[in-house]
């Protein structure tokens, strides 16, 4: 296991996300990092994800559809985050446990 520094906005990450996608990611904690801009849509390609909080973060835009598409994604947090809009309703299909 490793540990990855991210901060500031997380659109400039993009490419580095995407090329994190050979690495087979069980967690991805971003909470409490100062986190800013919208959700990458190259986080959709991490299907093997376990665990993704980015709590207490001050991004924009609405909370993506691709998290439908995490199928093994068993805890996600998303308080505070600054994301706004509805909440998708395929994220209900998940398999997200209080653990």
């Amino acid at each position: 296991m490793f540990n990855i520094v991210i901060y500031g906005d997380v659109t400039n990450y993009t490419f580095y996300i995407g090329t994190l996608k050979q690495i087979t990611f069980r967690e991805l904690i971003l909470s409490s990092n100062r986190l800013t801009g919208t959700l990458p849509a190259s986080l959709a390609e991490l299907s093997n994800l376990k665990d993704f909080r980015i709590s207490d973060n001050n991004l924009s835009g609405s909370i993506p559809n691709f998290i439908e598409n995490w199928r093994q994604l068993n805890k996600l947090e998303l308080i505070g985050t600054g994301l706004s809009g509805p909440i998708p309703s395929s994220i209900s299909f998940l398999n997200l446990t209080d653990a």
